[in-house]
């Protein structure tokens, strides 16, 4: 195909609205250090910014209140066009005596008495009354479903559900338009059913699950997403939205890691996982697709409740210690750009065949709408560890949705690229590449 120009990326200040989202997670832990990431972040267009709120390090004396920590990240975020949002969690140590980390990461407040509970829904009316006028969304606590961050009981989707109302409760008392939300890791269905089961559809305005599954094209939680949905629906929860609040792949992985046991990895891996990611998120309907995270945390020592992770996976965007960027910066830019504004899942004919290498191998597409004008996304779901895969393929769509002016978009680079006179079969990749009119996107 002959080049004609690259997608012209935008900043988070000239995105109105995109399904892409970045986290800066784990400063409450002072883990990072954000005034390199913020110029970095806005660059890519992304939007929607989670943030972790740090009881311990928000209250380091009982009954004072430090947010001078968080006022800098949250206002810088928001000078740059930035929507950051609350994820409400964790412990401290001042009312957790025996925590069994330094933060007292997981640690559950409804677990350790009345003090503890009413020093909780104090910090948390000081934080809300703080904030109430930049911060808009409240997910509360991280992952209440895995033993790391439940802590010292079993994980239980009715002890998630009392936390839920009460915080939740303590927050629209301070500011009634707030937007209540929480989270899973696993969306197990039981777990799904006893949290929903034990709230009424008042208590959360929205629900996000965490995806990091090793091949994204087949993964069983985005099966589970879909239960949850069903489960949702059952209990009055039709109008709640799911979002894919936490998700990503790193670009290295220690051995043993639940995405790639033997180790190792790569940007371009990391890049092809988070391009799938974004595409097949907009098919299941949700609204927003958040990344973990802004950098690697090789700074300092990552705590879990009870486990000490002296170099974690390197999921960030951009590389730990330099801070500079990694190939999934350039391909969430370009993401956070094409699914910017209005996009709408349309239900279409569309099929890709031809000459293949990997002939058992189907290719996935998204059919979808750009501001009225159709876009699909195709790509080869073959096992991530597979790279630089270069075939050709025939498109056909439905004869009514049929291109004038058809270009393609290579979601990696942001290159853009029209057919030669005469000549038919288009590129095939191992990540999306976008079909589309000239006119759809801006380029240069």
């Amino acid at each position: 195909m002959k080049f004609i120009g690259k997608l012209k990326t935008k900043s988070s200040k000239d995105i109105k609205s995109t399904s892409i989202g970045i986290g800066f997670e784990c400063y409450d832990r002072d883990l990072f250090s954000p005034e390199k990431c913020y110029d970095l972040a806005a660059a890519t267009g992304a939007k929607f910014i989670r943030v972790q709120t740090g009881w311990a390090r928000s209250e380091k004396e009982k009954g004072i209140y430090d947010f001078s920590w968080l006022d800098d990240m949250v206002n810088n975020l928001i000078q740059r066009g930035m929507v950051p949002w609350f994820n409400v969690g964790y412990g401290n140590p001042l009312y957790m005596p025996d925590a069994p980390n330094s933060t007292a990461v997981g640690c559950v407040p409804t677990l350790y008495g009345e003090e503890c509970l009413n020093a909780w829904n104090n910090f948390i009316k000081a934080l809300t009354e703080h904030f109430k006028n930049r911060i808009t969304h409240y997910e509360i606590w991280n992952e209440a479903d895995i033993s790391h961050f439940w802590y010292p009981d079993k994980p239980s989707g009715k002890a998630l559900a009392e936390l839920v109302k009460i915080t939740g409760k303590t927050i629209r008392e301070v500011y009634p338009e707030a937007k209540i939300g929480t989270c899973v890791a696993n969306a197990e269905p039981n777990y799904v059913y006893n949290l929903f089961s034990n709230l009424e559809p008042c208590d959360l305005d929205f629900f996000c699950t965490h995806n990091y599954d090793r091949f994204p094209d087949i993964s069983w939680r985005s099966r589970r997403d879909v239960i949850a949905r069903q489960i949702m629906d059952s209990l009055g929860f039709n109008n709640t939205p799911i979002w894919m609040g936490e998700c990503g792949h790193a670009s290295w992985h220690p051995v043993g890691h639940l995405q790639c046991k033997e180790g190792g990895g790569s940007e371009h891996r990391q890049a092809v996982w988070h391009l799938r990611r974004a595409f097949l998120d907009l098919q299941n309907g949700m609204e927003l697709t958040s990344y973990f995270m802004i950098v690697d945390l090789w700074e300092k020592p990552y705590e879990k409740a009870v486990e000490v992770l002296s170099k974690p996976a390197a999921h960030g965007i951009l590389n730990g210690i330099t801070y500079t960027p990694k190939a999934t910066h350039k391909a969430l830019s370009n993401a956070a750009y094409v699914l910017s504004d209005k996009n709408e899942v349309i239900e279409t004919f569309a099929l890709i065949e031809g000459k293949r290498d990997n002939p058992d191998i189907p290719p996935t597409t998204v059919y979808f709408e750009h501001n009225g004008k159709p876009c699909m996304a195709y790509w080869l779901g073959c096992p991530i560890e597979v790279e630089e895969i270069h075939e050709i393929c025939y498109i056909v769509t439905n004869p009514m949705k049929k291109l004038k002016d058809p270009v393609v978009i290579d979601m990696l680079t942001g290159e853009v690229f029209e057919r030669y006179d005469g000549e038919y079969p288009y590129p095939l990749r191992e990540y999306p590449l976008i079909y589309c009119e000239r006119d759809t996107f801006e380029f240069e």
